[in-house]
């Protein structure tokens, strides 16, 4: 079905909702500012709370792009829960990260695919933007968002969370011993299998193979959202944590990391398996070794296609709609404080204002729309 033009419409939200200020020496935040890419600990640090300053578990830069940045993220531990709030919706947090947004232009792309992916059911972590201050002095609009394996250990239950890296490396694990029945080595051998089964099986076998081990609906949907939205960067940007419920080893997934969405190709074209062709399959990439073998097998083809399909019939213009509207009245506030937007000038883009903000976001809310649109003609033609 080919939707008639949608228009937003945007209401602001009228303050800021959000703020958390840290206390480092002023040494230390010269040598925060300095810093490149360099993960410095700051384990004095202090946070303003109701009751005064009180010590922080942990203040520490983290991240990978954003460590060459004026404005870096952080990894953080609080003694004690801080409140955040989003829309109607607050949560206490003691685990975060504070995403600087340095690299997501006009700050709501991150935002608006964690939004989408909520409602697709792919993403529950909580996430809110945020002022972040440090000695009185404005750092800039964060997004804070719980930590994935947070979420998916206390808040799910799930005894165990991996981090795939680059050509399928793990990069982070987390493992509760207190509650699996499964020793660690068992869940790596689990994650191992799923590259080790295509040499052993293709077409309906393999699906059914990787199925028992991974929820490839979920994957095939994460796989779709990621070429619709036009990804620039995302195989080594998933979580897999243990299903609870499940009586054998089967993996969830959790997305991760959206600052590179409406992107024209990959990072590095060259290395990532980008080309003409792989439009065939509805992939925006093909980096990952099992992203190849769904994008060349016929009918791991034809399920993912379906899969797709399924996709576009949820991620509709009004859902899309929806979002942008709930992003911009989220995000609004903070463009109106001077103090705030000033410090734009130091990301990837340099200083943006409201007006360059408005004119990006709509910009890409059409897009989005016609791509939508376009897509359903396309699978349709090739149906």
């Amino acid at each position: 079905m080919v939707f008639s033009q949608v228009d937003l419409d945007l209401s602001r939200g009228e303050d800021v909702k959000n703020v958390i200020q840290f206390y480092i020496s002023s040494q230390e935040l010269t040598t925060l500012k300095k810093a490149r890419g360099e993960k410095l600990e700051f384990k004095k640090a202090k946070v303003k709370t109701e009751d005064g300053k009180k010590l922080v578990e942990k203040l520490r830069i983290r991240g990978q792009s954003s460590l060459s940045f004026d404005r870096k993220s952080f990894n953080v531990n609080l003694f004690f829960p801080h409140v955040f709030s989003w829309g109607n919706e607050t949560k206490a947090l003691k685990e975060f990260y504070l995403i600087s947004l340095s690299m997501d232009e006009n700050y709501y792309r991150s935002a608006l695919s964690y939004h989408l992916l909520a409602q697709l059911g792919l993403f529950t972590p909580f996430i809110a933007f945020t002022e972040v201050r440090i000695n009185q002095e404005s750092q800039g609009i964060y997004l804070v968002v719980e930590k994935p394996h947070e979420n998916k250990m206390e808040v799910f239950h799930s005894p165990f969370v991996l981090r795939r890296g680059y050509h399928h490396e793990i990069s982070d694990i987390k493992f509760d011993k207190n509650n699996s029945s499964w020793k660690k080595a068992d869940y790596l051998k689990a994650y191992d299998r799923l590259y080790e089964l295509p040499n052993e099986f293709q077409g309906d076998s393999l699906y059914r193979e990787w199925n028992r081990i991974l929820d490839m609906e979920s994957y095939f949907t994460w796989l779709a959202f990621n070429y619709f939205m036009m990804n620039g960067d995302y195989s080594d940007e998933l979580y897999l944590f243990a299903l609870p419920e499940s009586k054998e080893i089967r993996f969830g997934i959790l997305p991760w990391d959206y600052d590179d969405i409406l992107t024209g190709q990959p990072h590095k074209k060259e290395d990532y398996g980008f080309h003409e062709g792989w439009n065939h399959a509805f992939m925006f990439m093909a980096e990952e070794d099992m992203d190849r073998v769904i994008g060349t097998d016929t009918f791991l083809q034809q399920k993912y296609l379906e899969n797709v399909q399924k996709l576009l019939s949820k991620i509709t213009p009004e859902m899309l709609k929806s979002s942008f509207e709930k992003i911009y009245h989220e995000l609004y506030p903070y463009y109106k404080k001077p103090e705030i937007i000033q410090m734009s000038k130091y990301d990837l883009r340099g200083e943006t204002n409201l007006k360059k903000f408005e004119e990006d976001f709509e910009a890409a809310f059409r897009y989005f729309v016609a791509r939508h649109n376009w897509l359903e003609r396309l699978i349709g033609e090739n149906r």
